[in-house]
């Protein structure tokens, strides 16, 4: 007995921003790991999704036919996004706001409209524990402390340097 093609789920805000971000690392087609992904949600809206939005978020993303997720046996769990995702990424972008664009892309509302409520009918994503969660934030943030050290170092220099004034005497 086969079961009657499901309708699409209803995407909101946070649908739309681990869209934009999916599109930001994977816009040429290629698949990109889970800290990668955190990187690029932390990148487009300076914060970090809970396991809530993503293990109800990525099933709903999937059942739009916006996103495919693969586990690999040396890089965990890799998400790709679909020729329709990279066009509304595309458009997106080109609207010069990116988290914008997709909201308006996937029929969610803009702010200030109240968003959506969450459609949670597609579960959670089979095989995706809160631990798998932690051990990427884990990686991500160690990739970052150790990615903005020398950016760290130069700020502090600079603000040195500017205390000491002119020719190098304190102000």
């Amino acid at each position: 007995m086969t079961q009657a093609p499901r309708e699409k789920p209803t995407l909101n805000r946070a649908d739309a921003w681990l869209l934009a971000a999916l599109t930001e690392g994977s816009h040429d087609g290629r698949s990109v790991t889970l800290p990668d992904f955190l990187h690029d949600t932390d990148w487009l809206n300076r914060l970090l999704p809970t396991f809530d939005e993503l293990s109800f978020g990525l099933p709903r993303l999937i059942a739009a036919g916006l996103l495919t997720v693969d586990n690999d046996a040396t890089k965990g769990m890799v998400l790709q996004a679909t020729p329709e995702a990279i066009r509304l990424g595309k458009s997106a972008r080109r609207s010069g706001n990116a988290l914008g664009g997709m909201t308006r892309a996937v029929g969610a509302r803009v702010y200030p409209d109240a968003d959506l409520p969450e459609d949670r009918s597609c579960g959670r994503l089979p095989g995706f524990e809160p631990e798998d969660l932690e051990a990427a934030t884990t990686a991500y943030k160690e990739w970052f402390d150790r990615a903005s050290k020398p950016y760290v170092a130069v700020g502090r220099l600079l603000a040195k340097l500017m205390r000491r004034g002119p020719a190098g005497r304190p102000r």
